[in-house]
């Protein structure tokens, strides 16, 4: 079956992101930072107010907190490993796999995303109780997002793809 291939290779690029810790730890860091440094921001603005046309701060921390979150979604690994691929020569032996080129790619993204998702999450649990953010509590609110969060993913991964071929 088809499918169990681009399974195995989203479970292989999971893999592969566990393996160069430094360079996940380093990416996570910064996505941390980023948040920090736009949440304290946001914070000196709020200074003194309750709200800033019509938007209360803990709709701004509300905010901020969930695109950190989908920051992580959209990590630049497709880009890094479909360039090494192409520079070192390791792409010819991909196209001869029977296998779509485009969907094998596809398929270590979403294994990379899947993973340094799941490990922000856990990481954002103490940053949510912390600095005490309220999260939505509409399911619909949540579904959006999460069909957003996909669309964004398969948008960014076209336009990685496009680029890195030319």
């Amino acid at each position: 079956m088809k499918l169990k291939k681009y399974l195995a290779l989203i479970r292989v690029s999971a893999q592969r992101a566990i393996a160069y810790r430094m360079n996940f730890i380093l990416s996570t860091f910064i996505t941390f930072v980023l948040f920090f440094s736009s949440f304290y921001l946001w914070k000196t603005i709020y200074l003194g107010r309750d709200s800033i046309a019509s938007d209360s701060w803990d709709n701004m921390k509300t905010y901020l907190f969930i695109s950190f979150i989908s920051s992580a979604f959209l990590s630049w690994y497709a880009e890094s490993s479909l360039s090494k691929k192409i520079l070192d020569g390791t792409v010819e032996m991909d196209l001869v796999k029977p296998l779509s080129f485009q969907g094998a790619r596809l398929s270590e993204s979403i294994g990379s995303t899947i993973f340094e998702a799941l490990v922000v999450f856990i990481l954002a649990i103490p940053i949510k109780l912390i600095f005490d953010i309220p999260l939505p509590a509409e399911a619909l609110t949540w579904l959006l997002l999460a069909m957003s969060l996909v669309v964004s993913i398969l948008c960014k991964f076209s336009i990685i793809y496009i680029f890195s071929l030319f």
